[in-house]
């Protein structure tokens, strides 16, 4: 005789849950160091992106070979020497 395996089977339930809409990426307040460029005595270094492990870090990369890394972006503030803005209340 066949022995007819079990198999798990999974149902939808139909929940009361309204479709999710793809939200917009909430701005960091590092943002406005994207695109800020600054010369790190071999080549131009360029700001790219913020972090996404940690958003107090920065995305930073060499123009000269591409290499890319993560650097604290008070550190980058204090080489591009803008303070940040203050938001108003």
């Amino acid at each position: 005789m066949r022995r007819k395996e079990r198999a798990l089977q999974l149902r939808l339930i139909p929940g009361d849950d309204p479709p999710r809409e793809p939200s917009a990426r909430t701005p960091t307040p590092h943002a406005d160091l994207i695109g800020r460029r600054f010369f790190d005595g071999l080549s131009r270094v360029a700001v790219t992106d913020v972090c996404r492990l940690n958003p107090a870090q920065v995305m930073v990369e060499r123009e000269m070979d591409g290499r890319r890394w993560s650097i604290s972006a008070g550190l980058i503030r204090l080489i591009v020497g803008r303070e940040r803005k203050r938001r108003t209340a």
